[in-house]
Protein backbone atom coordinates (compact mmCIF):
# COMPACT_ATOMS: atom_id res chain seq x y z
CA UNK A 1 0.00 0.00 0.00
CA UNK A 2 1.57 3.96 -0.96
CA UNK A 3 1.04 6.39 1.85
CA UNK A 4 -1.18 9.55 0.79
CA UNK A 5 1.11 12.08 0.55
CA UNK A 6 0.35 16.06 0.08
CA UNK A 7 2.53 19.14 -0.39
CA UNK A 8 1.31 22.15 1.26
CA UNK A 9 2.65 25.67 1.37
CA UNK A 10 4.63 26.64 3.88
CA UNK A 11 2.52 29.60 5.41
CA UNK A 12 -0.48 26.81 5.71
CA UNK A 13 2.11 24.73 8.14
CA UNK A 14 0.02 25.14 12.07
CA UNK A 15 1.36 23.51 15.14
CA UNK A 16 0.25 20.08 16.38
CA UNK A 17 -3.15 20.30 18.09
CA UNK A 18 -2.64 19.25 22.22
CA UNK A 19 -3.50 15.86 22.98
CA UNK A 20 -7.33 15.37 23.96
CA UNK A 21 -8.89 14.35 27.44
CA UNK A 22 -7.96 10.56 28.79
CA UNK A 23 -11.82 10.60 29.17
CA UNK A 24 -12.32 12.44 25.60
CA UNK A 25 -14.05 9.67 23.71
CA UNK A 26 -16.22 8.69 26.63
CA UNK A 27 -17.65 11.95 26.75
CA UNK A 28 -19.15 12.45 23.27
CA UNK A 29 -22.65 12.55 22.58
CA UNK A 30 -24.42 11.58 19.06
CA UNK A 31 -23.54 14.54 16.41
CA UNK A 32 -20.41 15.86 18.09
CA UNK A 33 -17.43 16.64 15.92
CA UNK A 34 -14.57 15.20 16.32
CA UNK A 35 -11.56 13.81 14.02
CA UNK A 36 -11.04 10.23 13.34
CA UNK A 37 -7.28 8.58 12.71
CA UNK A 38 -7.65 7.49 9.00
CA UNK A 39 -5.00 6.14 7.18
CA UNK A 40 -2.31 8.24 8.68
CA UNK A 41 -4.30 11.52 8.41
CA UNK A 42 -7.03 13.17 10.73
CA UNK A 43 -10.61 13.37 8.77
CA UNK A 44 -12.76 15.81 10.41
CA UNK A 45 -16.09 13.64 11.80
CA UNK A 46 -19.52 13.41 13.86
CA UNK A 47 -20.26 10.53 16.17
CA UNK A 48 -23.06 8.97 15.46
CA UNK A 49 -22.91 5.81 17.66
CA UNK A 50 -21.61 4.03 20.16
CA UNK A 51 -21.98 0.03 20.01
CA UNK A 52 -20.23 -2.85 21.55
CA UNK A 53 -17.88 -5.26 19.58
CA UNK A 54 -19.02 -8.97 19.90
CA UNK A 55 -15.37 -9.03 21.23
CA UNK A 56 -16.81 -6.64 24.29
CA UNK A 57 -14.90 -4.11 23.24
CA UNK A 58 -16.20 -0.42 22.80
CA UNK A 59 -16.47 0.72 19.17
CA UNK A 60 -17.69 4.26 18.02
CA UNK A 61 -19.57 4.59 14.75
CA UNK A 62 -18.43 8.22 12.70
CA UNK A 63 -19.68 9.65 9.33
CA UNK A 64 -16.74 11.98 7.89
CA UNK A 65 -18.03 15.42 6.68
CA UNK A 66 -17.42 15.76 3.90
CA UNK A 67 -16.91 12.55 2.38
CA UNK A 68 -20.16 10.77 3.66
CA UNK A 69 -18.48 7.98 5.10
CA UNK A 70 -19.34 5.56 7.86
CA UNK A 71 -16.59 4.27 9.89
CA UNK A 72 -16.58 2.04 12.62
CA UNK A 73 -13.44 2.90 15.10
CA UNK A 74 -11.97 2.81 18.04
CA UNK A 75 -12.24 5.11 20.91
CA UNK A 76 -8.49 5.94 20.66
CA UNK A 77 -8.63 7.09 17.37
CA UNK A 78 -10.81 10.35 17.98
CA UNK A 79 -9.69 13.38 19.26
CA UNK A 80 -11.56 16.65 19.79
CA UNK A 81 -12.45 18.82 16.48
CA UNK A 82 -9.93 21.45 16.85
CA UNK A 83 -10.06 24.25 14.34
CA UNK A 84 -6.84 26.79 14.06
CA UNK A 85 -7.09 30.19 14.38
CA UNK A 86 -3.99 31.40 12.22
CA UNK A 87 -5.49 35.37 13.05
CA UNK A 88 -4.40 34.73 17.05
CA UNK A 89 -2.61 31.77 16.70
CA UNK A 90 -4.39 29.16 18.76
CA UNK A 91 -6.73 26.22 18.21
CA UNK A 92 -10.59 26.28 19.16
CA UNK A 93 -12.78 23.12 19.61
CA UNK A 94 -15.57 23.21 17.22
CA UNK A 95 -18.33 22.24 19.44
CA UNK A 96 -21.35 22.45 16.18
CA UNK A 97 -21.26 21.62 12.59
CA UNK A 98 -21.80 24.91 12.33
CA UNK A 99 -18.46 26.03 13.88
CA UNK A 100 -17.09 24.26 10.75
CA UNK A 101 -18.77 26.08 8.58
CA UNK A 102 -17.97 29.32 9.58
CA UNK A 103 -14.15 28.53 10.07
CA UNK A 104 -14.29 27.35 6.02
CA UNK A 105 -15.84 30.42 4.99
CA UNK A 106 -13.32 32.69 6.84
CA UNK A 107 -10.77 31.14 5.47
CA UNK A 108 -12.06 31.54 1.85
CA UNK A 109 -12.64 34.65 2.94
CA UNK A 110 -9.04 35.14 3.94
CA UNK A 111 -7.51 33.42 0.84
CA UNK A 112 -9.71 36.04 -1.42
CA UNK A 113 -8.04 38.90 0.42
CA UNK A 114 -4.67 37.53 0.57
CA UNK A 115 -5.02 37.36 -3.88
CA UNK A 116 -6.01 40.09 -4.02
CA UNK A 117 -3.19 41.99 -1.31
CA UNK A 118 -5.51 42.69 1.32
CA UNK A 119 -3.60 42.56 4.75
CA UNK A 120 -5.45 39.30 6.69
CA UNK A 121 -2.49 38.83 9.25
CA UNK A 122 -4.19 41.76 11.87
CA UNK A 123 -4.35 40.20 15.34
CA UNK A 124 -7.52 40.45 16.83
Amino acid sequence: DAKLEDTVQLRRLRPMPPPPAPAFSGSLSAGAPLEMLFEDGWWQAVLTASETAEDGKAVLVVQTVYHNQTHRIAPGEVRPCLLWHWRCDRWERAWTLGALDTHYAMLLDDEDRRVHGMDVREKK
